[in-house]
């Protein structure tokens, strides 16, 4: 069984990343990246933070997940992530993966534990966010 690593970072600029000549030293990204793959281009199916990471977690588009709009921010109606769509953190709980999320969920209450991964930061970010109604 293999390892397996998907960093995903947010506003980012890809030529900031010293292995990629930028002008920051970036030495553990770099050490990952020189034992990895870093992709070079990057497209988006959707330019909302909730849609995309549906996609990302999912392989599907939006319309296929169910998830249009950025769950919980301003007046939006978005449900939350069925738990009826499958995941990569379902398809590697159960291929017997020891699986772990850490950062942003921002897909609703039905996060990476409920999912099965069985190390998270659920409960620690959530009261940080700032569109988070029910915390002050």
């Amino acid at each position: 069984m293999s390892n397996v690593l998907l960093l995903l970072v947010d506003q980012w600029q890809a030529r900031h990343f010293s292995f990629l000549g930028g002008p920051f030293p970036t030495p553990a990204v770099d050490r990952i990246a020189a034992r990895g793959a870093s992709f070079q281009n990057a497209f988006t199916t959707c330019p909302l933070c909730t849609p995309a990471r549906g996609t990302l977690l999912t392989g599907r588009w939006p319309d296929q997940t169910g998830v249009h709009d950025n769950y919980s921010i301003g007046y939006s109606m978005q449900a939350p992530f069925s738990l009826e769509v499958p995941s990569w953190i379902d398809a590697a709980v159960a291929s017997g993966f020891h699986t772990g999320y850490f950062g942003k969920w921002h897909l609703g209450p039905n996060g990476p534990a409920i999912r099965g991964a069985h190390r998270t930061s659920d409960g620690i970010d959530a009261g940080r966010l700032p569109y988070n109604p029910d915390k002050p």
